[in-house]
């Protein structure tokens, strides 16, 4: 990885609050996710683990690899990986008409780690593929032939959870799982309420609306863990307003905030926060078709050109743009970013970075506790 000789420079741009003072960046180092064979790179960050050390990530030739401090492994058996638990330690996917399955770093043997059946009480049965994860690798979210989830507790849908609240509801698509709170980001739809967008308590069997900013038509979330913080008190989407979409995120209560966009930039879109719920990531669209990763700070609301910041530190090689972040580790020290190289293919790369957050002060809090649910208790088979 290359080293930074401007460690020091620190850069900011955005809007930051005038109660406290602003979080700073510091860019560090640029470089691949790990050693290839030659020929291969690493095109796409499928997840990450909560510190940024165990990466799941697609190789240029379509195959996968766990990348970890210790080695880097294939998943052999059935099917692919879709996420990985914030520990590092499981990944669960499988493929269509399968059981869904589970690769487990404790069972590698060699370079290669085989499938398994994930386990629960009346499991395995063919859903398919688990598409999401928790902390622990013990619960795995499945769309087919509804989305739901399993674990010790058995398997729950969430369309019982919305008939309950009304015989017309209607549970949409899975969004993203919380590793460390029994939530789910999800799209649906209840009578009487103009939002599509919910968070699940599985284990409750209660729904919250994700509330929809003034004059928002709609709302979209990214797929996968990185959607949702891991208390589930943060979750990163877009609204539609109009005809253009805006980046927002929705804190614990289901209230909407608006992120800053990046000076000049004409389409922002969020795709990502980090566990801990401080930092969310995306892509900024400017004119003649440029289009730069950022990050933004919720403790202040300032943004960062990733772009531009490790540019200026004289990281990044010629003729290569940072496009998009799709995934940061839990303390803000990695960004995991898309980057188009000077050849023009697209590749993943790895940012190390110094986030500080500002001082305490009057900032946003999070978590779930006094979340009034809509709903009763019910679960499903």
């Amino acid at each position: 990885m290359l080293n930074a000789s401007m460690c020091a420079m620190v850069l900011a741009s955005g809007v930051g609050s005038s109660a406290m003072a602003q979080s700073t960046l510091t860019p560090l180092a640029f470089g691949p996710l790990g050693p290839t064979d030659p020929g291969t790179y690493y095109t796409s960050t499928t997840d990450i683990s909560a510190d940024g050390r165990n990466i799941l990530a697609v190789l240029n030739t379509g195959a996968q690899r766990f990348i970890t401090p210790g080695g880097t492994y294939s998943l052999t058996g059935t099917g692919l990986a879709s996420e990985l638990s914030g520990d590092g330690q499981t990944l669960v996917g499988g493929q269509s008409g399968s059981n869904p399955q589970r690769w487990r770093l404790a069972a590698a043997a060699g370079t290669s780690i085989p499938s398994e059946n994930f386990p629960w009480p009346g499991g395995p049965v063919a859903f398919g593929n688990a598409i999401g994860t928790n902390g622990n690798g013990s619960v795995a979210a499945l769309t087919s032939p509804t989305v739901s989830v399993v674990g010790a507790f058995g398997r729950v849908t969430a369309q019982s959870t919305f008939t309950a609240v009304s015989i017309g509801a209607s549970a949409g698509a899975y969004r993203g799982l919380a590793a460390n709170a029994p939530v789910m980001a999800i799209l649906g739809s209840v009578p009487g309420n103009p939002t599509n967008a919910y968070r699940w308590d599985y284990l409750a069997s209660t729904i919250s609306p994700l509330n929809m900013p003034a004059g928002a038509s709609s709302l979209s979330l990214p797929t996968g863990n990185s959607t949702i913080s891991a208390d589930g008190g943060v979750i990163v989407g877009n609204a539609t307003i109009g005809a253009p979409s805006f980046p927002y995120w929705w804190d614990a209560a289901g209230t909407a905030h608006a992120v800053a966009t990046l000076p000049t930039s004409i389409i922002t879109q969020a795709n990502c926060v980090n566990g801990s719920g401080t930092l969310l990531g995306g892509f900024a669209n400017f004119p003649l078709s440029v289009r730069h990763a950022f990050v933004y700070s919720i403790a202040d609301g300032a943004a960062y050109d990733l772009h531009n910041l490790f540019s200026a530190a004289g990281l990044l090689p010629t003729g290569w743009t940072l496009t998009a972040t799709q995934s940061i580790s839990n303390d803000g020290s990695r960004f995991f970013c898309l980057a188009t190289a000077q050849d023009g293919s697209t590749r993943t790369m790895v940012l190390d970075g110094d986030f500080r957050v500002p001082a305490p002060g009057a900032g946003v809090v999070l978590g779930m506790a006094g979340v009034v649910g809509m709903g009763r208790r019910r679960r499903g088979n």
